[in-house]
């Protein structure tokens, strides 16, 4: 079980991810790789995560797990664990990775899995740059929410306790442990939403989530289980 945290602060890499694959991880440590600045920063699906210079909050969560561990619901962990840091602004998840304030988009998250070892990056944006002007996507930051906003390292420091205290709760029963803190920032809940999925849009009422972090959706008088998807969108005709 993990029950350490030990931080690698670096003023500028190519990406935090890419740094964390190079450590030597220990069993019963939380590895926090921090950089002010990433060059090749990205999200998923292999997008470009614009990094600038003492902008944001780049971190990335390296640890190891058993082999048996179920890992699907690992992005869930940190979205949570990011929503809890910066609790006092009121973030909500938007299905799959991004967190947002304000229905603006406040930060993301990417999870690796290779060989148990786990690297779970969280990008936060703390005040606004104008290398993320032409971006097409709605930002905000915490400047833009705070009275007095964090320092990166201060919020680094409470992300990192976050994220462990839910690992731990994650190590001893899985997403069932963390999925009612998960609920609290997920709003769709009990709501009709449309998914989108590789065969193509299912309409339905969310139930919850499984214990592998899948929706269930009410679909007439039918439960599905969704477990390919790319996005869970409100069903606004509804």
């Amino acid at each position: 079980m993990l029950e350490n945290i030990k931080f690698h602060f670096y003023d500028s890499l190519l990406s935090t991810q890419e740094q964390a694959k190079k450590l030597s991880l220990d069993s019963d440590k939380l590895h926090v790789i921090i950089a002010f600045e990433q060059t090749g920063g990205r999200g998923t699906f292999g997008k470009q995560w614009i990094s600038p210079k003492n902008c944001g909050l780049y971190v990335t969560f390296a640890y190891k797990v058993p082999t048996h561990f179920q890992t699907s619901s690992l992005s869930h962990l940190s979205a949570t664990a990011a929503c809890m840091a910066i609790e006092p602004i009121h973030p909500q998840i938007k299905w799959p990775n991004d967190i947002l304030v304000d229905e603006k988009k406040i930060g993301g998250v990417i999870t690796e899995v290779h060989d148990s070892c786990i690297y779970a990056g969280i990008g936060l944006n703390i005040k606004k740059s104008a290398s993320v002007e032409n971006v097409k996507e709605q930002l905000t930051t915490s400047y833009d929410h705070y009275a007095n906003p964090p320092s990166i390292e201060d919020l680094a420091h409470v992300l990192a306790d976050h994220y462990l205290k839910l690992v731990q709760l994650w190590e001893k029963g899985g997403f069932e442990k963390i999925k009612p803190i998960y609920n609290r920032y997920f709003t769709l809940i009990n709501k009709n939403v449309i998914i989108n999925t590789p065969g193509g849009l299912i309409k339905g009422l969310l139930l919850d989530f499984t214990s592998q972090g899948y929706p269930i959706l009410q679909v007439g008088l039918e439960k599905h289980i969704v477990s390919h998807l790319q996005h869970i969108t409100p069903d606004e005709s509804q």
